[in-house]
């Protein structure tokens, strides 16, 4: 359900700011009274209001028609400001910019000679409201400034407040998030009487998504829960509503599918109360999506027919079409490809009633159904079909859609001379700046599917200066976007794209043999390092911008490495490194000694993913028949993806991986054919985020700090649960080892004391809870401080950013490794932001570990480092040393724990004597 997918992170704040905004312009004030026209007549934009409200927006303009007549007929000139100004509003809320401006500018003459400074400044708001949303952003602006300033002359505090939210609305698309966030704070206390609840709630939807924009997704939650509080309050459902669909957005995008699934079901319920079917249907969209992604289908199902019947309500078709393609997409996740046929064809059956960009959407989906289906050739008539049938009312993007959908298929078919001949006039403006994001990923996927065209001819000289030229224009169109939608769509088309390119320069088919037997050794050996490097360039951008906050000035980070700087100076003898790309068809794998590199696909198994998931998930299972279904997978997986590479693999003591989407997917546990046990009980194994962040990390091999070790630990409760384990832990490192410091709870005033402290160490063990899984890694973040604030929060972001050279950090606590990453191309999160930071290893969980087996671990694994072993050595041996009790034998109990960067990390750890230990923040 691809087209469902992007709903949700579109929406945070969308409902309550896009349609109901221009009506806190409008609403009443406590000093209107002073103003006889608009005390008089404020039940007028009561009832107006409150029919749009709602969702009977032609009941409201019919009632205010009804008042104009009534006013021309009784030449009755307060009432006729009243219902224009009143009905401009209704205008600008179905985007009417045009007329609400016409019907308003005639009247600031007379209001302007009437010293009517309520009435002039309500005229500059919705003239500003109509500016903003035709784009006109520079006159949207100044007519807001001049609204705010004839407010504050007539000391009226409300409608300050309402030119403050227009102003915050710019500032937040201008990017301007903590102005936009002064702003909306600013309205917040303007609006301070109770008339003026409704536009409190809608100055606090606009600070909520400021602040969620920034990261600060606690914070935001505050505000949307005051905003709750105030709707409860004012027993305004259909706000109270709004807050919770925006709510159930912040948790998607924090991470917390179920807890955005209980908001969705709120809002859904009084919508439906209401009888507002066009947001019952945005709201029954988004729980669907939620539900897909959760994997509970028949939910989703539900929630999808539920709202269908409702579509028959809505004067506008376009929503019965997206609903009935969204079901179609739904049972195309399911394969149940005839039922999705069946609705995607009721739902392009409406191409003449709806715009031709809305057929086009409904067509696209259908018309992917059929290619997963195998039907490439109904695919391609469809396509056919409906550019006869929209013909004229397409517009030149519009059709250039439709062709460059028809040449993919063409060439999925076999044809890739015609399909040449669709995309050939594309290939002549690879060089222009796209027109926003669609526009950017609509160029980079036409010059892509160029590229493959000359593949698919056999012309690979010609297929590689297009692959080049496409990877040229995602690099510089990626660094000056710091918009996260750009990012996400950007790595959405780089997974595909980066593993076409590597697999046409090993001049092999995706899910083949990477190397034709023909080949001499060193023409393959040729083509795997040009092939890596590809790969690399890929991965370290997209290392750098899932860690890196966009909103904040640009950090240094590694650029990308060669295979042959990798195997020259980075790699040690004993070492292998493994990189894994998976793909859609296949997964390309990447092997490197010191002195050889191999690569190579793995047979077509698009079920891979799914297998390495379900391993995962065995392996994390504490139950005992758990573990020899475990053994019998990781036997099987292993073969296939390290079987062709097996005699490079098992003379090394030393596995490096890199796995982008397959990180954290048990890798370690696989074993090599004709070995009775997993990489790890043999070799050291290393999680790496990409070949440059390790070489970066051996490059800068730094001097040992004057101080050994400080463990941070914050175990003050967080939503009602505490840490007392992380607090125990941290003062008996303190207390066991010589030049040790712990820096525990209310010790630890706020973040900041990473900044400050943390350099002067040369390890860190740092402990707190953790959030994590999020759409945007960089605001993954582990709690210090004790406020309930986002001070106390550490971001990854905030991490990459700083300069810590410690050699070790131990991030203690549940799943702190991070997240793979969706594009598949790096690991993102808490433990690369460190990486990044400058630290050289990094200790870490992937799951929600056993404490008491876990804390056995860590003992085990600072003695040994104590004992002057390198941190994988040290790891890898109190591992063995903790699947050695029986009670702790099951991976669950030990293999959660992993390492990143680099495992030849030593420590100067000794024993301390009987002197009391340094510990900050009390006993």
């Amino acid at each position: 359900m691809a087209s469902m997918r992007i709903v949700p992170c579109a929406l945070p704040g969308a409902i309550v700011l896009a349609s109901s905004l221009t009506a806190a312009l409008f609403t009443t004030d406590a000093s209107a009274s002073v103003l006889p026209r608009w005390s008089r007549y404020a039940p007028i934009i009561a009832t107006a209001e409150s029919l749009q409200l709602a969702g009977a927006g032609p009941a409201s303009f019919h009632y205010l028609d009804s008042l104009l007549v009534i006013a021309t007929t009784t030449e009755n000139q307060d009432l006729r400001i009243v219902a224009t100004i009143t009905r401009a509003r209704a205008l600008l809320g179905i985007g009417s910019n045009a007329d609400a401006e016409a019907a308003v500018r005639p009247l600031i003459p007379t209001l302007r000679a009437e010293r009517d400074t309520m009435g002039l400044g309500r005229a500059f708001g919705a003239v500003a409201r109509g500016e903003y949303q035709s784009g006109h952003l520079a006159q949207g602006r100044a007519a807001y400034e001049r609204y705010f300033a004839l407010a504050r002359t007539a000391h009226l505090r409300g409608e300050q407040g309402r030119a403050l939210l227009g102003l915050g609305l710019l500032e937040f698309d201008a990017e301007h998030y903590r102005l936009a966030i002064s702003r909306d704070r600013h309205a917040i206390e303007l609006l301070s009487s109770r008339s003026d609840a409704r536009a409190r709630i809608f100055a606090r939807a606009g600070l909520a998504r400021a602040l969620q924009t920034i990261g600060q997704n606690d914070a935001s939650r505050r505000e949307h829960l005051l905003a709750l509080k105030d709707a409860e309050a004012a027993g305004d459902r259909v706000h109270e509503a709004d807050t919770h669909f925006n709510l159930a957005s912040l948790e998607l995008e924090s991470g917390d599918p179920a807890s955005a699934a209980d908001q969705f079901r709120e809002a859904l319920a009084v919508y439906e109360r209401v009888g507002w079917a066009e947001r019952i249907l945005a709201t029954a969209n988004a729980l669907a999506i939620i539900y897909v992604d959760l994997g509970r289908y028949d939910e989703a199902d539900s929630a999808l027919m539920r709202a269908l019947p409702l579509t028959e309500h809505v004067a506008e078709p376009e929503p019965r079409a997206r609903l009935l393609c969204q079901i179609g997409e739904l049972r195309t996740d399911q394969h149940r490809y005839s039922e999705a046929v069946a609705y995607g064809e009721r739902a392009i059956a409406m191409s003449d009633s709806i715009s031709a960009k809305t057929a086009i959407e409904v067509t696209l989906p259908l018309v992917a159904t059929h290619v997963e289906a195998g039907r490439d050739d109904r695919a391609l008539a469809l396509i056919d079909r409906q550019i006869a049938r929209l013909g004229p009312r397409l517009d030149a993007v519009d059709r250039r859609t439709l062709a460059s959908r028809r040449a993919i298929e063409l060439r999925r078919l076999g044809r890739p001379s015609e399909a040449l001949a669709s995309l050939v006039s594309e290939g002549a403006t690879w060089r222009e700046v796209p027109k926003g994001i669609n526009d950017g990923t609509r160029k980079l996927r036409n010059l892509a599917e160029l590229a493959k065209c000359y593949r698919d001819l056999g012309k690979r000289d010609s297929a590689l200066i297009w692959f080049a030229r496409v990877t040229d224009r995602w690099e510089a169109w990626r660094v000056g976007a710091s918009d996260p939608g750009w990012r996400e769509q950007y790595d959405e088309f780089a997974r595909s794209f980066a593993g076409a390119y590597a697999a046409t320069l090993l001049d092999s088919r995706i899910g083949g043999n990477a190397v034709h037997a023909a080949d001499s050794r060193a023409s393959a050996e040729t083509r795997a390092r040009q092939a890596f490097d590809v790969l690399q360039q890929f991965r370290a951008r997209t290392l750098a911008d899932r860690i890196l906050d966009p909103a904040q000035r640009p950090a240094p980070m590694p650029g990308r490495i060669g295979a042959g700087v990798l195997q020259q100076r980075v790699l040690e003898n004993g070492e292998v490194f493994v990189d894994l790309h998976a793909l859609k068809d296949t997964t390309l794998v990447f092997v490197l000694t010191r002195y050889a590199i191999r690569a190579y696909g793995i047979p077509h198994d698009p079920s891979l993913m799914a297998r390495m998931e379900r391993l995962r998930g065995l392996i994390a299972d504490p139950a005992g028949e758990a573990a020899s279904l475990a053994a019998a997978a990781a036997g099987a997986i292993g073969g296939e993806v390290f079987g062709p590479a097996a005699d490079l693999i098992k003379p090394a003591r030393r596995v490096l991986i890199a796995a982008g989407s397959l990180t954290g997917h048990a890798m370690d546990q696989l074993r090599l054919p004709g070995e009775s046990a997993g990489l790890i009980a043999t070799r050291e194994v290393t999680w790496v985020p990409s070949a440059a962040l390790l070489a970066a990390e051996r490059v800068a091999r730094a001097p040992e700090s004057p101080r050994t070790l400080l463990a941070v630990a914050q175990s003050s409760p967080w939503r009602g649960v505490a840490l007392p384990g992380a607090r125990r832990e941290a003062v008996w490192l303190a207390q066991r080892f010589a030049s040790a410091d712990a820096l525990v709870d209310h010790a630890i005033a706020n973040d900041a004391v990473i900044a400050t402290r943390a350099p002067r160490y040369s390890m860190l063990h740092v402990a707190g809870h953790t959030r994590s899984g999020g759409r945007r890694p960089w605001q993954d973040a582990i709690r210090l401080g004790t406020s309930s604030g986002e001070e106390a929060w550490l971001t990854a972001a905030e991490i990459a950013r700083l300069r810590i050279p410690a050699r070790i950090c131990v991030l203690a606590g549940c799943a702190t490794a991070g997240n793979s990453s969706t594009t598949g191309e790096t690991l993102e999160g808490l433990a690369t932001a460190w990486l990044a930071a400058g630290t050289r290893t990094v200790i870490a969980t992937q799951w929600a570990v056993d404490d008491e087996a876990t804390s056995e671990l860590m003992r085990h694994f600072y003695t040994r480092l104590s004992r002057g072993e390198s941190a994988g050595a040290a790891l890898r041996d109190a591992q063995l040393e903790i699947r050695g009790i029986p009670r702790f034998s099951r991976p669950y109990y030990w293999a959660g724990v992993v390492l990143f960067g680099d495992p030849d990390t030593r420590v100067t750890l000794s024993r301390k004597g009987n002197h009391g230990a340094r510990v900050t923040g009390g006993l």
